[in-house]
Protein backbone atom coordinates (compact mmCIF):
# COMPACT_ATOMS: atom_id res chain seq x y z
CA UNK A 1 0.00 0.00 0.00
CA UNK A 2 1.35 3.39 -0.91
CA UNK A 3 1.98 5.70 2.00
CA UNK A 4 1.08 8.97 0.39
CA UNK A 5 1.86 12.27 2.00
CA UNK A 6 -0.37 15.12 0.93
CA UNK A 7 1.65 17.46 3.12
CA UNK A 8 4.44 16.98 0.63
CA UNK A 9 2.18 17.74 -2.32
CA UNK A 10 4.28 20.79 -3.11
CA UNK A 11 7.49 18.90 -2.37
CA UNK A 12 9.30 16.17 -4.24
CA UNK A 13 10.44 12.80 -2.94
CA UNK A 14 12.40 12.50 -6.20
CA UNK A 15 15.10 14.58 -4.53
CA UNK A 16 15.96 11.67 -2.28
CA UNK A 17 14.96 8.68 -4.40
CA UNK A 18 18.45 8.62 -5.94
CA UNK A 19 20.38 9.54 -2.83
CA UNK A 20 20.78 7.54 0.31
CA UNK A 21 22.74 7.72 3.44
CA UNK A 22 25.58 5.72 4.83
CA UNK A 23 24.59 3.61 7.78
CA UNK A 24 26.42 4.93 10.78
CA UNK A 25 27.42 2.92 13.80
CA UNK A 26 24.85 4.63 15.97
CA UNK A 27 25.59 3.92 19.61
CA UNK A 28 22.64 5.59 21.27
CA UNK A 29 21.97 4.62 24.83
CA UNK A 30 19.39 1.98 25.70
CA UNK A 31 17.27 4.65 27.31
CA UNK A 32 17.23 6.81 24.22
CA UNK A 33 16.53 3.77 21.99
CA UNK A 34 13.59 2.91 24.22
CA UNK A 35 12.29 6.45 23.89
CA UNK A 36 12.56 6.26 20.12
CA UNK A 37 10.66 2.97 20.04
CA UNK A 38 7.82 4.32 22.14
CA UNK A 39 7.45 7.48 20.09
CA UNK A 40 8.40 6.43 16.55
CA UNK A 41 7.67 2.74 16.43
CA UNK A 42 4.09 2.82 17.67
CA UNK A 43 2.40 5.35 15.41
CA UNK A 44 -1.21 5.64 16.56
CA UNK A 45 -4.17 7.93 16.90
CA UNK A 46 -3.05 8.83 20.43
CA UNK A 47 -0.18 10.82 18.91
CA UNK A 48 -2.56 13.04 16.94
CA UNK A 49 -3.59 16.37 18.42
CA UNK A 50 -7.34 17.08 18.78
CA UNK A 51 -7.03 19.81 16.13
CA UNK A 52 -5.41 17.37 13.69
CA UNK A 53 -8.13 14.77 14.29
CA UNK A 54 -10.76 17.42 13.61
CA UNK A 55 -8.96 18.38 10.40
CA UNK A 56 -8.91 14.75 9.22
CA UNK A 57 -12.67 14.49 9.74
CA UNK A 58 -13.24 17.77 7.92
CA UNK A 59 -10.92 16.87 5.06
CA UNK A 60 -12.44 13.46 4.29
CA UNK A 61 -15.87 15.14 4.21
CA UNK A 62 -14.89 17.46 1.33
CA UNK A 63 -17.27 17.08 -1.58
CA UNK A 64 -16.26 19.73 -4.11
CA UNK A 65 -13.75 22.44 -5.01
CA UNK A 66 -15.61 25.08 -3.01
CA UNK A 67 -15.30 22.92 0.11
CA UNK A 68 -11.55 22.66 -0.43
CA UNK A 69 -11.29 26.43 -0.99
CA UNK A 70 -13.06 26.96 2.33
CA UNK A 71 -10.62 24.65 4.12
CA UNK A 72 -7.64 26.50 2.60
CA UNK A 73 -9.10 29.77 3.83
CA UNK A 74 -9.52 28.36 7.33
CA UNK A 75 -5.98 26.94 7.38
CA UNK A 76 -4.60 30.33 6.41
CA UNK A 77 -6.72 32.24 8.91
CA UNK A 78 -6.10 30.00 11.92
CA UNK A 79 -2.56 28.76 11.18
CA UNK A 80 -0.92 30.41 14.19
CA UNK A 81 -3.31 28.66 16.58
CA UNK A 82 -2.56 25.14 15.34
CA UNK A 83 -0.38 22.46 16.98
CA UNK A 84 2.73 21.18 15.20
CA UNK A 85 1.15 18.20 13.39
CA UNK A 86 -1.54 20.31 11.75
CA UNK A 87 0.89 23.14 10.99
CA UNK A 88 3.05 20.69 9.03
CA UNK A 89 0.13 19.86 6.74
CA UNK A 90 -1.29 23.38 6.59
CA UNK A 91 2.02 25.07 5.73
CA UNK A 92 2.28 23.04 2.53
CA UNK A 93 -1.36 23.17 1.48
CA UNK A 94 -1.80 26.93 1.88
CA UNK A 95 0.34 27.85 -1.20
CA UNK A 96 -2.31 26.13 -3.34
CA UNK A 97 -4.71 28.97 -2.44
CA UNK A 98 -3.68 31.16 -5.36
CA UNK A 99 -3.59 28.37 -7.94
CA UNK A 100 -7.30 27.69 -8.34
CA UNK A 101 -8.27 27.12 -11.96
CA UNK A 102 -4.64 27.02 -13.16
CA UNK A 103 -5.27 23.93 -15.30
CA UNK A 104 -8.20 25.63 -17.01
CA UNK A 105 -6.13 28.72 -17.74
CA UNK A 106 -3.22 26.69 -19.09
CA UNK A 107 -5.57 24.63 -21.25
CA UNK A 108 -6.60 27.84 -23.00
CA UNK A 109 -2.95 28.17 -24.01
CA UNK A 110 -2.56 24.54 -25.00
CA UNK A 111 -5.43 24.60 -27.52
CA UNK A 112 -3.24 26.75 -29.75
CA UNK A 113 -1.55 23.47 -30.70
CA UNK A 114 -3.41 20.19 -31.19
CA UNK A 115 -0.28 18.30 -30.12
CA UNK A 116 0.18 20.23 -26.88
CA UNK A 117 -3.54 20.17 -26.14
CA UNK A 118 -3.78 16.43 -26.67
CA UNK A 119 -0.80 15.72 -24.41
CA UNK A 120 -2.13 18.02 -21.69
CA UNK A 121 -5.67 16.63 -21.77
CA UNK A 122 -4.41 13.05 -21.82
CA UNK A 123 -2.23 13.67 -18.77
CA UNK A 124 -5.10 15.23 -16.84
CA UNK A 125 -7.46 12.40 -17.80
CA UNK A 126 -4.94 9.82 -16.53
CA UNK A 127 -4.65 11.74 -13.25
CA UNK A 128 -8.42 12.01 -12.83
CA UNK A 129 -8.97 8.31 -13.49
CA UNK A 130 -6.14 7.41 -11.13
CA UNK A 131 -7.80 9.36 -8.31
CA UNK A 132 -11.06 7.51 -8.82
CA UNK A 133 -9.25 4.17 -9.06
CA UNK A 134 -7.11 4.38 -5.92
CA UNK A 135 -9.34 6.49 -3.68
CA UNK A 136 -12.88 6.08 -5.05
CA UNK A 137 -15.41 8.32 -3.28
CA UNK A 138 -18.72 6.92 -2.04
CA UNK A 139 -20.46 8.41 -5.09
CA UNK A 140 -18.40 5.99 -7.21
CA UNK A 141 -19.23 3.04 -5.00
CA UNK A 142 -15.96 3.25 -3.09
CA UNK A 143 -14.93 3.74 0.50
CA UNK A 144 -12.52 6.61 -0.18
CA UNK A 145 -12.96 10.34 0.02
CA UNK A 146 -14.12 12.85 -2.58
CA UNK A 147 -11.46 15.27 -1.34
CA UNK A 148 -8.87 14.31 -3.94
CA UNK A 149 -11.28 14.73 -6.83
CA UNK A 150 -12.25 18.07 -5.30
CA UNK A 151 -8.60 19.18 -5.15
CA UNK A 152 -8.16 18.09 -8.77
CA UNK A 153 -11.21 20.15 -9.74
CA UNK A 154 -9.93 23.08 -7.67
CA UNK A 155 -6.71 23.15 -9.68
CA UNK A 156 -8.08 22.35 -13.14
CA UNK A 157 -11.62 23.73 -13.55
CA UNK A 158 -12.98 27.27 -13.94
CA UNK A 159 -14.89 28.76 -11.04
CA UNK A 160 -17.42 31.51 -10.46
CA UNK A 161 -15.90 34.89 -11.17
CA UNK A 162 -12.88 33.70 -13.14
CA UNK A 163 -12.52 35.74 -16.33
CA UNK A 164 -8.78 35.59 -16.92
CA UNK A 165 -7.44 33.60 -19.86
CA UNK A 166 -3.84 33.03 -20.82
CA UNK A 167 -3.01 34.20 -24.33
CA UNK A 168 0.72 33.60 -24.07
CA UNK A 169 3.20 31.77 -21.87
CA UNK A 170 4.13 35.21 -20.54
CA UNK A 171 0.62 35.39 -19.04
CA UNK A 172 1.25 32.05 -17.31
CA UNK A 173 4.56 33.34 -16.01
CA UNK A 174 2.88 36.45 -14.62
CA UNK A 175 0.25 34.30 -12.89
CA UNK A 176 2.89 32.06 -11.30
CA UNK A 177 4.90 35.09 -10.20
CA UNK A 178 1.88 36.72 -8.61
CA UNK A 179 0.64 33.63 -6.80
CA UNK A 180 3.86 31.95 -5.68
CA UNK A 181 6.66 34.54 -5.69
CA UNK A 182 5.35 38.07 -5.26
CA UNK A 183 3.01 37.04 -2.45
CA UNK A 184 5.90 35.09 -0.84
CA UNK A 185 3.76 31.94 -0.65
CA UNK A 186 6.79 29.66 -1.01
CA UNK A 187 8.95 31.76 1.32
CA UNK A 188 6.31 31.58 4.01
CA UNK A 189 5.83 27.82 3.58
CA UNK A 190 9.58 27.17 3.87
CA UNK A 191 9.87 29.41 6.93
CA UNK A 192 6.91 27.82 8.65
CA UNK A 193 8.10 24.25 8.21
CA UNK A 194 11.65 25.15 9.23
CA UNK A 195 10.36 26.47 12.55
CA UNK A 196 8.49 23.30 13.48
CA UNK A 197 9.94 21.11 16.23
CA UNK A 198 9.70 17.74 14.49
CA UNK A 199 12.42 15.27 15.44
CA UNK A 200 12.85 11.55 16.11
CA UNK A 201 11.92 12.22 19.75
CA UNK A 202 9.07 14.62 18.91
CA UNK A 203 7.55 13.09 15.76
CA UNK A 204 4.16 13.79 14.24
CA UNK A 205 1.78 11.29 12.71
CA UNK A 206 0.23 11.16 9.25
CA UNK A 207 -3.23 9.60 9.06
CA UNK A 208 -3.77 7.65 5.81
CA UNK A 209 -7.51 8.17 6.10
CA UNK A 210 -6.77 11.53 4.50
CA UNK A 211 -6.04 9.50 1.37
CA UNK A 212 -8.37 6.52 1.64
CA UNK A 213 -11.38 7.92 3.48
CA UNK A 214 -12.99 7.71 6.91
CA UNK A 215 -14.16 4.12 6.55
CA UNK A 216 -10.74 2.77 5.65
CA UNK A 217 -8.45 0.76 7.97
CA UNK A 218 -9.79 -1.59 10.59
CA UNK A 219 -6.74 -1.01 12.79
CA UNK A 220 -3.62 1.16 12.98
CA UNK A 221 -1.30 -1.29 11.23
CA UNK A 222 -1.22 0.61 7.93
CA UNK A 223 -3.26 3.64 8.87
CA UNK A 224 -0.58 5.77 10.54
CA UNK A 225 2.83 6.91 9.36
CA UNK A 226 5.46 8.56 11.53
CA UNK A 227 7.14 11.77 10.37
CA UNK A 228 10.43 12.87 11.92
CA UNK A 229 13.12 15.43 11.08
CA UNK A 230 14.01 13.27 8.06
CA UNK A 231 10.59 13.87 6.49
CA UNK A 232 10.55 17.48 7.64
CA UNK A 233 13.81 18.18 5.80
CA UNK A 234 12.59 16.38 2.68
CA UNK A 235 9.57 18.68 2.69
CA UNK A 236 11.85 21.70 2.98
CA UNK A 237 14.07 20.38 0.18
CA UNK A 238 11.04 19.85 -2.04
CA UNK A 239 9.78 23.39 -1.53
CA UNK A 240 13.22 24.86 -2.27
CA UNK A 241 13.32 22.72 -5.42
CA UNK A 242 9.94 24.05 -6.54
CA UNK A 243 11.11 27.59 -5.83
CA UNK A 244 14.23 26.96 -7.93
CA UNK A 245 12.21 25.57 -10.85
CA UNK A 246 9.76 28.45 -10.64
CA UNK A 247 12.48 31.11 -10.79
CA UNK A 248 14.20 29.41 -13.75
CA UNK A 249 10.85 29.28 -15.55
CA UNK A 250 10.36 33.00 -14.90
CA UNK A 251 13.81 33.83 -16.32
CA UNK A 252 13.37 32.81 -19.95
CA UNK A 253 11.06 33.49 -22.89
CA UNK A 254 8.85 30.52 -23.79
CA UNK A 255 6.17 32.38 -25.74
CA UNK A 256 6.78 30.51 -29.00
CA UNK A 257 7.23 27.10 -27.36
CA UNK A 258 3.70 25.96 -28.24
CA UNK A 259 4.15 26.95 -31.89
CA UNK A 260 7.47 25.10 -31.95
CA UNK A 261 5.83 22.03 -30.39
CA UNK A 262 3.15 22.18 -33.08
CA UNK A 263 5.77 22.13 -35.83
CA UNK A 264 7.59 19.22 -34.21
CA UNK A 265 4.29 17.37 -33.87
CA UNK A 266 3.58 17.70 -37.54
CA UNK A 267 6.90 16.11 -38.41
CA UNK A 268 6.31 13.31 -35.91
CA UNK A 269 2.84 12.77 -37.37
CA UNK A 270 0.83 13.67 -34.27
CA UNK A 271 -1.06 16.45 -36.03
CA UNK A 272 -1.02 15.39 -39.65
CA UNK A 273 -4.13 15.39 -41.79
CA UNK A 274 -3.92 13.11 -44.82
CA UNK A 275 -2.27 13.23 -47.29
CA UNK A 276 0.44 14.51 -44.91
CA UNK A 277 3.29 12.09 -44.31
CA UNK A 278 4.95 11.63 -40.88
CA UNK A 279 8.70 11.97 -41.37
CA UNK A 280 10.34 11.65 -37.94
CA UNK A 281 12.27 14.44 -36.26
CA UNK A 282 16.06 14.55 -36.33
CA UNK A 283 18.32 16.88 -34.38
CA UNK A 284 18.67 18.90 -37.58
CA UNK A 285 14.89 19.27 -37.77
CA UNK A 286 14.53 20.28 -34.14
CA UNK A 287 17.31 22.85 -34.39
CA UNK A 288 15.77 24.32 -37.53
CA UNK A 289 12.35 24.61 -35.89
CA UNK A 290 13.70 26.23 -32.73
CA UNK A 291 15.83 28.70 -34.69
CA UNK A 292 12.76 29.74 -36.66
CA UNK A 293 11.60 31.42 -33.43
CA UNK A 294 14.50 33.77 -32.58
CA UNK A 295 13.04 34.92 -29.24
CA UNK A 296 12.41 31.41 -27.93
CA UNK A 297 14.63 30.53 -24.93
CA UNK A 298 16.13 34.01 -24.68
CA UNK A 299 16.76 35.48 -21.25
CA UNK A 300 14.16 37.88 -19.87
CA UNK A 301 15.19 40.98 -17.87
CA UNK A 302 14.22 39.01 -14.75
CA UNK A 303 17.02 36.47 -15.32
CA UNK A 304 19.67 38.71 -13.74
CA UNK A 305 17.74 38.62 -10.45
CA UNK A 306 15.99 35.27 -10.54
CA UNK A 307 18.77 32.94 -11.72
CA UNK A 308 21.14 33.73 -8.81
CA UNK A 309 18.17 33.41 -6.46
CA UNK A 310 17.33 30.05 -8.05
CA UNK A 311 20.87 28.88 -7.34
CA UNK A 312 20.46 29.82 -3.67
CA UNK A 313 17.33 27.67 -3.47
CA UNK A 314 19.12 24.83 -5.24
CA UNK A 315 21.87 24.94 -2.59
CA UNK A 316 19.29 25.13 0.21
CA UNK A 317 17.52 22.10 -1.22
CA UNK A 318 20.73 20.05 -1.19
CA UNK A 319 21.50 21.20 2.35
CA UNK A 320 18.06 20.05 3.50
CA UNK A 321 18.57 16.67 1.85
CA UNK A 322 21.87 16.38 3.71
CA UNK A 323 20.09 17.09 6.98
CA UNK A 324 17.56 14.38 6.15
CA UNK A 325 20.35 11.86 5.65
CA UNK A 326 22.05 12.78 8.89
CA UNK A 327 18.78 12.32 10.74
CA UNK A 328 18.17 8.97 9.03
CA UNK A 329 21.67 7.72 9.83
CA UNK A 330 21.25 8.71 13.46
CA UNK A 331 18.15 6.53 13.70
CA UNK A 332 19.81 3.48 12.20
CA UNK A 333 18.03 0.41 10.91
CA UNK A 334 15.88 -1.21 13.59
CA UNK A 335 12.28 -2.10 14.30
CA UNK A 336 11.67 1.15 16.14
CA UNK A 337 11.10 3.01 12.86
CA UNK A 338 8.93 0.48 11.02
CA UNK A 339 6.16 3.05 10.80
CA UNK A 340 8.32 5.88 9.51
CA UNK A 341 7.53 7.22 6.04
CA UNK A 342 11.21 7.27 5.03
CA UNK A 343 12.06 3.99 6.67
CA UNK A 344 15.83 3.53 7.08
CA UNK A 345 15.28 -0.18 6.42
CA UNK A 346 14.31 0.72 2.85
CA UNK A 347 16.91 3.43 2.30
CA UNK A 348 20.10 2.20 3.97
CA UNK A 349 20.61 -0.88 1.73
CA UNK A 350 21.41 1.58 -1.07
CA UNK A 351 23.94 3.44 1.03
CA UNK A 352 26.98 3.08 -1.23
CA UNK A 353 25.27 4.41 -4.35
CA UNK A 354 23.44 7.03 -2.37
CA UNK A 355 26.51 8.26 -0.54
CA UNK A 356 28.39 8.61 -3.83
CA UNK A 357 25.41 10.39 -5.38
CA UNK A 358 25.18 12.91 -2.57
CA UNK A 359 28.92 13.56 -2.70
CA UNK A 360 28.77 14.10 -6.47
CA UNK A 361 25.79 16.40 -6.17
CA UNK A 362 27.65 18.60 -3.71
CA UNK A 363 30.66 18.63 -6.04
CA UNK A 364 28.53 19.61 -9.03
CA UNK A 365 26.83 22.30 -6.99
CA UNK A 366 30.23 23.88 -6.33
CA UNK A 367 31.64 23.46 -9.83
CA UNK A 368 34.02 20.64 -8.85
CA UNK A 369 34.88 17.59 -11.02
CA UNK A 370 32.92 14.34 -10.79
CA UNK A 371 33.88 10.85 -11.96
CA UNK A 372 32.18 8.43 -14.34
CA UNK A 373 31.22 5.16 -12.64
CA UNK A 374 31.76 3.41 -15.98
CA UNK A 375 35.01 4.72 -17.47
CA UNK A 376 36.63 6.62 -14.62
CA UNK A 377 36.76 9.80 -16.71
CA UNK A 378 36.07 13.07 -14.95
CA UNK A 379 33.99 16.06 -15.98
CA UNK A 380 33.52 19.52 -14.52
CA UNK A 381 30.20 21.32 -14.80
CA UNK A 382 30.37 24.94 -13.71
CA UNK A 383 26.85 25.02 -12.30
CA UNK A 384 27.43 28.19 -10.23
CA UNK A 385 28.29 30.12 -13.43
CA UNK A 386 25.13 28.90 -15.12
CA UNK A 387 23.14 30.79 -12.49
CA UNK A 388 25.37 33.76 -11.67
CA UNK A 389 26.13 34.43 -15.34
CA UNK A 390 23.13 32.83 -17.08
CA UNK A 391 23.12 32.27 -20.86
CA UNK A 392 21.43 35.09 -22.74
CA UNK A 393 20.09 32.70 -25.36
CA UNK A 394 19.73 28.95 -24.84
CA UNK A 395 19.66 28.50 -28.60
CA UNK A 396 23.42 29.04 -28.53
CA UNK A 397 23.69 25.43 -27.31
CA UNK A 398 22.03 24.03 -30.43
CA UNK A 399 24.19 21.95 -32.80
CA UNK A 400 25.79 23.83 -35.69
CA UNK A 401 26.59 20.84 -37.92
CA UNK A 402 24.89 17.51 -38.59
CA UNK A 403 25.66 14.17 -40.15
CA UNK A 404 25.17 14.16 -43.89
CA UNK A 405 24.03 11.33 -46.11
CA UNK A 406 20.75 10.02 -47.40
CA UNK A 407 17.59 9.73 -45.36
CA UNK A 408 17.17 6.17 -46.61
CA UNK A 409 19.88 3.56 -47.15
CA UNK A 410 20.04 0.12 -48.76
CA UNK A 411 21.02 -2.78 -46.51
CA UNK A 412 21.03 -6.39 -47.70
CA UNK A 413 19.22 -5.29 -50.82
CA UNK A 414 16.41 -3.68 -48.80
CA UNK A 415 15.66 0.01 -48.44
CA UNK A 416 15.49 1.14 -44.83
CA UNK A 417 15.66 4.34 -42.83
CA UNK A 418 19.04 5.85 -41.99
CA UNK A 419 18.53 6.48 -38.28
CA UNK A 420 21.68 8.59 -38.04
CA UNK A 421 20.41 11.02 -40.67
CA UNK A 422 20.50 14.57 -39.31
CA UNK A 423 22.30 13.55 -36.11
CA UNK A 424 24.17 16.36 -34.32
CA UNK A 425 27.93 16.42 -34.90
CA UNK A 426 29.30 19.83 -33.93
CA UNK A 427 28.48 22.59 -31.45
CA UNK A 428 29.65 26.13 -30.77
CA UNK A 429 32.34 25.56 -28.13
CA UNK A 430 32.29 29.25 -27.18
CA UNK A 431 28.74 28.80 -25.90
CA UNK A 432 29.70 25.78 -23.78
CA UNK A 433 33.09 26.87 -22.46
CA UNK A 434 31.80 29.10 -19.60
CA UNK A 435 29.81 26.19 -18.18
CA UNK A 436 31.91 23.20 -19.28
CA UNK A 437 35.51 24.35 -18.89
CA UNK A 438 36.86 21.05 -20.24
CA UNK A 439 35.31 21.69 -23.65
CA UNK A 440 37.98 22.54 -26.24
CA UNK A 441 36.38 21.01 -29.32
CA UNK A 442 32.96 19.96 -30.58
CA UNK A 443 33.60 16.33 -29.70
CA UNK A 444 34.29 17.37 -26.10
CA UNK A 445 30.69 18.55 -25.78
CA UNK A 446 29.23 15.10 -26.47
CA UNK A 447 31.94 13.50 -24.32
CA UNK A 448 31.19 15.65 -21.26
CA UNK A 449 27.45 15.06 -21.50
CA UNK A 450 28.07 11.32 -21.87
CA UNK A 451 30.25 11.30 -18.75
CA UNK A 452 27.61 13.18 -16.77
CA UNK A 453 25.15 10.46 -17.72
CA UNK A 454 27.51 7.90 -16.16
CA UNK A 455 27.95 9.76 -12.86
CA UNK A 456 25.94 8.74 -9.80
CA UNK A 457 23.87 11.82 -9.04
CA UNK A 458 24.65 13.32 -12.46
CA UNK A 459 20.93 13.94 -12.92
CA UNK A 460 21.45 16.92 -10.59
CA UNK A 461 22.96 18.83 -13.53
CA UNK A 462 19.70 18.38 -15.44
CA UNK A 463 18.79 22.07 -15.74
CA UNK A 464 22.01 23.16 -17.48
CA UNK A 465 22.39 19.93 -19.48
CA UNK A 466 18.79 19.92 -20.68
CA UNK A 467 19.34 23.49 -21.86
CA UNK A 468 22.49 22.37 -23.65
CA UNK A 469 20.97 19.31 -25.32
CA UNK A 470 17.75 20.79 -26.70
CA UNK A 471 18.49 19.35 -30.12
CA UNK A 472 21.03 16.58 -29.61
Amino acid sequence: MKRKLVALSLGSLALISHIGCKNSANSESKAKESTVKSRVGNASEEQESPAYKAFVSEFVAIKNADDFAAILGKLQRDYNTYPVDLKFVAAQLIPLSGLRGLGYLVHNLAVQSKVTDSLAVTGLMVTASGINLFSPPPTNGGSGTAAWSAIFDYLTLPFAGVSEKFRSVRDLQAFIHTNLVANKALDIAISRISELNITVNTPVVWDNRLVYGASGFADSQDRFVTLTDSEKNVAIAGLHSIYHNTLVFLSYNYDDSIKAMDKVGRLVGLDVVLPGQPDGVSARDRAKIIRSFPALFTALPTAAEYMPAAYAHLKASVEAVGEAWRATKAQGNNSSNDFQLLSPAKILPWQRINDVSLSNIKALLNGQPVRSAVTGETVTMNIPAFYTNPPQNMQAFLPVAFKSGDQNIVVAGQTTRNYHYGEAEQWDINAFKPYMPGVNSSTDVARDIRILGQVWGGWFASVPTVAMTIAM
